[in-house]
């Protein structure tokens, strides 16, 4: 630098070399840190991918999920299975004490006998101790008051001792009835017994099958 003042030419060359020198090794050094943050965001990126990948189930883990699964339906189905048969049979025998309750209201509400019995038509009596056909309410001049239609389960889901049940103008009726509903793969308790007296009164028990 002391050559600056003798010769000011080849000072300003030494001071644009120098200048020129800074620069260059400025812009490498932003270079540089460009490359290493392009490397950290893809790295960064890759470390997402990675997290993404290992949230996911392994063979050996959904293997032993289906098995808990198993398990658990294996309990849970035969439950569900019973629940809906104590339904149905539910279903069948408030059906049945819905039609003899009506029959015997109405035989002391018209002072006049009124006929519950089973049916294929929905319309007259059929004369058959297979009430899984359906039944109907009639009175005493023929007329239909009320229909059942068939039963889901197929024949003999609901018998009775009797093919039909008249009430008389007091409610009372001849000999009694017995009618049963029993469903297909009936078990345990899930029968189901609906009784009537010769007063008239109608009862319902649990039966086995």
């Amino acid at each position: 630098m002391a050559a600056c003042p003798v010769n000011p030419a080849a000072c300003r060359k030494l001071a644009v070399n120098f200048l020129i020198l800074r620069i260059h090794a400025r812009s490498q050094r932003l270079h540089t840190a460009r490359i290493a943050f392009a490397h950290d965001t893809k790295a960064k990126e890759g470390g997402v991918k990675n997290f993404k990948r290992v949230r996911g189930f392994t063979l050996l883990e959904l293997m032993v999920t289906v098995a808990i699964a198993a398990i658990i339906l294996s309990f849970g189905v035969p439950g569900f299975v019973s629940f809906v048969q104590n339904n149905r049979a539910a279903t069948h025998t408030n059906d049945l004490v819905t039609a003899l309750n009506l029959g015997r209201s109405e035989a002391t509400r018209r002072g006049s006998p009124v006929l519950l019995c089973s049916s294929t038509d929905g319309t007259t009596c059929s004369g058959s101790g297979d009430w899984s056909t359906g039944w109907v309410v009639r009175s005493a001049g023929g007329n239909l008051l009320r229909s059942w239609p068939e039963r889901s389960g197929g024949a003999g889901v609901i018998s009775g001792n009797v093919s039909q049940v008249q009430f008389q103008p007091r409610g009372s009726i001849a000999g009694g009835a017995l009618l049963e509903v029993r469903l297909p793969d009936c078990s345990g308790q899930q029968g189901r017994d609906v009784a009537v007296n010769v007063a008239g009164r109608i009862s319902v028990s649990r039966v086995g099958c």
